[in-house]
Formats: structure tokens, C-alpha cells, sequence
């Protein structure tokens, strides 16, 4: 297809092992066809977790597909989160929290079971998503709440207006615009959890294959 293919991001700094061989695939029933295949594995104490990241449409030879970087700095450890950002500063993060527990990650607050906050390339589109909660704040600020739980709701902004769209809209309240929350979700909870810059921490490489 013109050189592009699929390249498979991993989380910056991972200690799994990683290996591309060949393998098979069938894109038809009865066909066979050849096709790499990567393999990851460790071994470890469960409950663990790995994630990877497909990116579509990646040219022949391209090296710079971003990077997720594993957000540290929970309150409770059931809670953990990842922020993929790319080199053109667009920017995605997810939470996975436990439902009607209150949390903690860097600047934002909640009891949603999953969140999402994503900045499109533009710097202007901005999206937040929020699953079976009551309330997301960020850096002390209300950004929307219920006194229901909600099962789904969705915050698309740009600029100082908001668009909501949620499983049950008419308890959903709106605090404040999407425009002033910050791009960085991991920015608070990375200032307490930098090395000394004596100690000389030698930064991992980041995983990446083509496939």
C-alpha cells in the first residue's frame, strides 16, 4: 500500500523481552500468507499488565511514531495510566480507576472507571471522556459532575465551547471550558517522582517494532 504499514508502539521503558520472526496470517478463509509476528513475554507476579499501541498508516522506514510513557504518582494502586504523545504534540491519555473509588493522578481527580483526555494536533480540539462516574476535576478545578453515577459522557471543546454527549445528558453539569486544562496529564505527579539530577539516570529506550 504505497510503502505504509503498521508500526507497534510498546510503553517507554518496559523490561518485557520482544522478538519479530516470521509467522503466517490469513486474510481470507483458505489462504495462508506470510507475515511478521512480535512476541513479547516476562515473567512475573500477576495481576501485570503490558500495553501496545497499533499505529496505522506508517511509512517505510519511519522511526518517530511518539511514545507512551507510564503516568506514575497514583493515590491508590489500583489506579494506573498511560499518555501517548507524539511529535506533533498531539496528545492522548487514559486512566483506569476502580468504579466508586475516589482517585488521584497528577493533576486530575475522580471515581470514573475510565477516563480519557485527548488534545488533537491543533492545540484546539480537546476531548474529555469519562465512564461509569460522578466527577473529573483537574488541578483543583471542576471540569463536569452528576449526583447520579454516569455511564458514559463525552466533553468535545475548542475554545471556550462545549459539546457534551452522555448516556444520561440531562444530569450531566458542565463547571468550566476544556480550553484551560493543561496538555501534560503526568505534569504534577512527575515533579515528585524525578531522580536527583546528581544520581546521572541513564533514560531506556523505548520499545518499537514494525509489523
Amino acid at each position: 500500500n504505497g510503502g505504509q504499514g503498521l508500526g507497534l508502539l510498546t510503553a517507554h521503558g518496559h523490561d518485557w523481552s520482544q522478538e519479530v520472526s516470521e509467522g503466517w496470517w490469513s486474510p481470507a478463509y483458505g489462504r495462508k500468507e506470510p507475515a511478521p509476528v512480535a512476541h513479547f513475554g516476562t515473567v512475573a507476579e500477576l495481576p501485570t499488565e503490558f500495553v501496545t499501541l497499533l499505529v496505522p498508516g506508517v511509512e517505510k522506514g519511519e522511526q518517530e511514531l511518539g511514545k507512551i510513557v507510564r503516568i506514575e504518582g497514583s493515590s491508590i494502586a489500583k489506579v494506573c495510566g498511560y499518555r501517548y504523545r507524539t511529535s506533533s504534540e498531539e496528545e492522548h491519555c487514559i486512566v483506569f480507576g476502580t468504579a466508586g473509588e475516589h482517585w488521584t493522578l497528577g493533576p486530575w481527580r475522580s471515581d470514573a472507571e475510565f477516563m480519557y483526555w485527548g488534545v488533537e494536533r491543533d492545540g484546539l480540539t480537546r476531548t474529555l471522556i469519562f465512564c461509569n462516574g460522578t466527577y473529573v476535576e483537574n488541578s483543583g478545578r471542576r471540569i463536569v459532575s452528576s449526583k447520579q453515577r454516569i455511564t458514559r459522557c463525552e466533553l468535545m471543546g475548542k475554545g471556550k465551547e462545549t459539546t457534551v454527549h452522555s448516556s444520561e445528558k440531562e444530569s450531566i453539569v458542565v463547571h468550566d471550558s476544556l480550553e484551560g486544562i493543561p496538555s501534560e496529564l503526568e505534569a504534577v505527579s512527575l515533579v515528585s517522582t524525578l531522580p536527583d539530577s546528581k544520581t546521572g539516570s541513564q533514560e531506556m529506550p523505548s520499545g518499537r517494532t514494525d509489523v
